[in-house]
């Protein structure tokens, strides 16, 4: 054999040889696994990722898996997963469970093919989801994780981060949101105006002292026991059927007038809860005699207006700087004003206007029923001022 043919052989091995090292490789190259509980539960996962049986996670295996990872332990029984290097690797996965285990960190910028999410019961402190732009349900439960950026994620319809620590949440772009649940958190605002779809939302105990829940028309069951509420209206939420604001030590009124009462749950399991609400004054309804106002009293353990025109149910409004005296009253109620009286007007608790006058500053109240009324006046500089005024 000629130098020049053995020297084409041994070119055409080489070639061959790097040809070989070049592809097998790829194809058999083993994903990085550090944590070895990660790698136990992934190698001996139910339905099955390592399909050689080499107990190896190969990068084609990790590639070919698109179902959903089950990482989790259990309450009684814990898992010790810390690190989640090499969920990158799975790429066409649709959903990672890795509740009760050790994670601190959670990044799953890779994985865009993610619809559910459940990391409860872990420490996670940080959390990127920046790619998951398909995410439908995460739930995040139980980490002490003081903020989330949830503005990639489109679809999400549900939200699950119950006993961590946010301070602040944004859901402005989260208008496919239908199941919301941030109970035990330290919230103090918490704006709901873009999240039309709304269905169950449960805020208890947290630091707000205020809701705006009024572009929610489908809202169903709303829990917000616990905060700091001064006034909770729910006008616009005709669906509503249980509300849960016991404990709001602050809260003075609550507007129900929805033109839909009779679908409040009074009674069972699921009823709704009025108790140690020791500042309300004034409710609101459809009807200030009904069912729904005798428990709403029974509840709450001690007298409450009811009233039917919630324009007079706000909480005392003196912009127009008026006094009313003397209050109680038996006989004549007189005004006092800084700036002229234009217009003034009585209410009984139903709404009924009883008085009107242009410019008096007395009003004869000496026939009227012991009760509560409502003093309305415009001023001369077109201010108003609202006050509750009780008749003995």
């Amino acid at each position: 054999m000629s130098y020049k043919l053995i020297l084409m052989n041994k070119v055409s091995q080489f070639l061959i040889l790097v040809f070989f090292s070049s592809v097998i490789p790829t194809n058999a190259q083993i994903v990085f696994i550090p944590d070895a509980s990660f790698k136990d539960k992934l190698i001996n996962h139910s339905p099955l990722i390592d399909t050689n049986m080499d107990g190896e996670i190969q990068v084609s295996e990790a590639e070919a898996y698109s179902d959903a990872i089950d990482v989790s332990g259990t309450s009684a029984v814990p898992g010790t997963i810390s690190d989640i290097t090499g969920i990158e690797a799975f790429v066409n996965i649709d959903g990672f469970l890795c509740d009760y285990n050790d994670i601190s960190e959670l990044n799953l910028i890779s994985n865009s093919a993610l619809l559910e999410i459940s990391s409860s019961n872990n420490l996670i402190t940080s959390i990127n989801l920046t790619g998951n732009s398909l995410l439908r349900t995460l739930s995040i439960s139980e980490n002490p994780l003081m903020s989330i950026d949830l503005s990639s994620n489109l679809d999400l319809f549900f939200f699950q981060c119950n006993f961590s620590n946010l301070s602040e949440l944004d859901l402005s772009n989260n208008a496919a949101l239908q199941f919301l649940y941030v109970q035990g958190n330290q919230l103090t605002t918490l704006d709901l105006t873009s999240n039309p779809g709304l269905f169950i939302v449960n805020l208890d105990d947290n630091q707000l002292s205020s809701l705006d829940i009024s572009g929610s028309p489908l809202l169903d069951f709303l829990f917000c026991r616990g905060n700091e509420l001064e006034q909770l209206d729910l006008s616009d939420n005709a669906n509503l059927r249980r509300l849960d604001c016991k404990s709001n030590s602050l809260l003075t009124y609550i507007n129900l007038r929805n033109g839909n009462n009779d679908k409040l749950i009074i009674d069972g399991a699921q009823a709704s809860n009025f108790e140690d609400l020791s500042a309300l004054e004034t409710v609101c309804l459809d009807d200030a005699n009904s069912a729904v106002a005798a428990y709403i009293t029974s509840q709450v353990g001690h007298s409450v207006n009811f009233i039917e025109d919630c324009a007079l149910g706000i909480s005392e409004v003196n912009e127009a700087h008026f006094y009313a005296y003397p209050n109680p009253v038996r006989d004549i109620l007189h005004l006092e004003s800084k700036r002229h009286i234009l217009r003034t007007e009585l209410y009984s608790l139903t709404g009924q206007l009883i008085f009107h006058s242009k410019d008096s500053l007395t009003i004869n109240m000496a026939s009227l029923p012991s009760g509560i009324y409502f003093l309305r006046i415009k001023d001369a500089l077109n201010f108003e001022g609202i006050k509750k005024i009780v008749k003995h």
